[in-house]
């Protein structure tokens, strides 16, 4: 029996395991079994803020989703909420993105022909092989975490090949129709048994090798029959590949609009999606990856978004609103939504504190957690402990910020000065991290960024209407105008 059956049967015995939050998400019970099954698929929303042309995306195990989109020429992660969290802009053709267990990211770049590897807080840290002009085009990238190996389609070449963290190691492949021979590498995934999955689109096969390239066996993607006017024959169409730890594999279709399920041996098992707009459908779906937590994440290039799909059981943390930070006074919601069997008893914490209902605090054990209306001592991280008939499931911390908004205590006053002399306003007002800026007339200006405004000798020309705006990250307002009028004075009169 394989080690990955071995764990198989050891994860059945054990009924579940905990799996981590993820990105819109969430902790996802998972069953593995000896023998795959078709996934249940639940759609579960979609990422698409800031996003223009996904192509390739990928998970860590502390719940971020990274998308490369080539378009913006720039990977993007989002956070567990779903939120943009960080971006590495100015990449010439993003394409493949993969993350390892240690948090460094992988981006293939097609314009330059390389594969570069930064830290979690972007600083490039290598590149694979020679750098610029290592690949003809890098479209996907796999990680074999047990043997610490990258495996690059390299789709123009017809090759795959391997690094151990700069260093090339072996390649295998080159053009053509025969065993172990390419015609366009579109995606490549290791298994938990070290098996090495290659998608050959355009042979519109799949392709089963060791980890030293040798080759084991391969199947056809041919649908059971054509959608979209396509025929079982046709070639050209996937374009990503994924795997999860029930011995599923899954391939995105990119005419026909959705993802096909495969078990390892290449029987087909379902098909998820279809083409169109709504949730749960895809146009061109171009890069798949499967999260710890079990859920298909489906970067659809035409629908510019990241289609969420949950597998089987799952249980998903969504908040409302979305916003990283949340202006004092505004409603919060977290909830969690389960599928899978029941029943289920929950019990939010902030911190390492259980939370108990009070006044603007309800659901503190129920399935949706509000708050009312948040306070700075609301601050924190925020987590649910839900458990069912199998197991204990308690999330990773998700962090909450409060920012008070701006607000005006005591508005600038009007005033009437004579030409030469000195003028001055004041705002008075409360808020965090306060920026200002004064206006006449409308007009900001220049160099006025203080809650005083000083005119050391006033001239006719300004007079005006002075008005002072006060903003941070939450809000903004502006005060009421203050008038100032310049006058002068009479001349002294003269005795002869």
């Amino acid at each position: 029996m394989s080690s990955y059956q071995d764990k198989c049967r050891q994860l059945v015995r054990n009924t579940a395991r905990i799996l981590c939050l993820c990105g819109a998400a969430l902790l996802i019970p998972v069953l593995c079994h000896a023998q795959a099954v078709a996934p249940v698929p639940t759609p579960l929303g979609a990422l698409s803020q800031s996003l223009q042309g996904p192509v390739r995306v990928a998970a860590d195990a502390a719940g971020r989703t990274y998308v490369s989109d080539r378009s913006a020429g720039q990977v993007l992660v989002f956070d567990a909420f779903g939120r943009p969290v960080s971006a590495r802009p100015g990449l010439a053709g993003p394409l493949a993105v993969a993350v390892d267990s240690s948090g460094r990211i992988y981006v293939g770049q097609e314009q330059k022909g390389s594969v570069s590897v930064f830290d979690p807080q972007w600083n490039l840290l290598f590149q694979l092989g020679r750098g610029d002009g290592e690949f003809a085009l890098p479209s996907h990238i796999a990680l074999d975490p047990a043997a610490g190996t990258a495996y690059v389609c390299d789709s123009a070449a017809n090759r795959v090949k391997t690094y151990q963290d700069s260093q090339p190691g072996l390649a295998f492949g080159g053009y053509g129709t025969g065993q172990g021979q390419f015609d366009f590498p579109s995606g490549v995934w290791v298994s938990p048994a070290g098996e090495v999955f290659v998608l050959d689109q355009n042979n519109n096969r799949m392709q089963v090798f060791d980890r030293t390239g040798g080759f084991k066996r391969m199947f056809s993607l041919n649908p059971a029959g054509g959608g979209m006017g396509m025929t079982p024959d046709a070639s050209g169409r996937s374009q990503g590949i994924a795997g999860d730890a029930s011995g599923r594999l899954y391939v995105a279709d990119s005419f026909q609009g959705q993802v096909q399920v495969f078990d390892l041996q290449g029987s087909l098992l379902s098909t998820i999606g279809g083409y169109g707009d709504k949730p749960g459908q895809f146009r061109s779906p171009v890069g798949l990856a499967v999260d710890a937590c079990g859920r298909l994440l489906v970067a659809s290039a035409n629908n510019r978004r990241i289609e969420l799909i949950g597998l089987d059981g799952f249980i998903q943390l969504t908040a409302t609103p979305p916003g990283q930070l949340l202006a004092a006074g505004t409603r919060a919601t977290f909830s969690v939504a389960i599928a899978g069997a029941g029943p289920f008893t929950y019990q939010w914490r902030k911190g390492t504190n259980n939370l108990s209902d009070a006044p603007g605090i309800t659901g503190a054990t129920g399935a949706t957690l509000t708050l009312a209306a948040v306070a700075t001592r609301d601050a924190g991280t925020y987590s649910v402990q839900v458990v069912g008939p199998a197991s204990t499931f308690i999330s990773p911390a998700a962090p909450l910020t409060v920012v008070n908004p701006p607000a005006i205590l005591s508005q600038p006053l009007g005033q009437s000065v004579a030409v030469g002399e000195a003028a001055l306003f004041n705002v008075a007002a409360q808020g965090d991290s306060l920026a200002c800026q004064w206006q006449r007339d409308g007009v900001p200006i220049p160099g006025a960024t203080d809650p005083s405004l000083a005119i050391a000798a006033a001239r006719p020309s300004d007079a005006g209407r002075y008005t002072v705006v006060l903003s941070n990250c939450v809000g903004r307002v502006t005060s009421d105008p203050a008038a100032l009028t310049v006058f002068s004075r009479p001349a002294s009169p003269q005795l002869d």
